[in-house]
């Protein structure tokens, strides 16, 4: 869990998210494969993003946790 400015909405929660994966990164500390998709446009209901988890489901494979901020 992110607490803290923006732990929990747009804020900083991208920010927050990624500089704690940054922060495993530098520690060398094992953690799980860990994909990262940013789309803006969760206000209007996200309209594109079907089309790029259709696009990118090679990559993405079967997810074990799903999280938007």
């Amino acid at each position: 869990k992110l607490y803290g400015r923006g732990g929990a909405d747009d804020g900083y929660a991208l920010f927050a998210s990624i500089s704690s994966i940054r922060a495993l990164k530098d520690q060398e500390l094992d953690h799980p494969r860990i994909l990262v998709l940013i789309e803006f446009s969760e206000e209007s209901g996200s309209p594109d993003l079907p089309h790029y988890m259709n696009l990118c489901s090679d990559k993405i494979g079967t997810p074990d946790l799903q999280k938007e901020p």
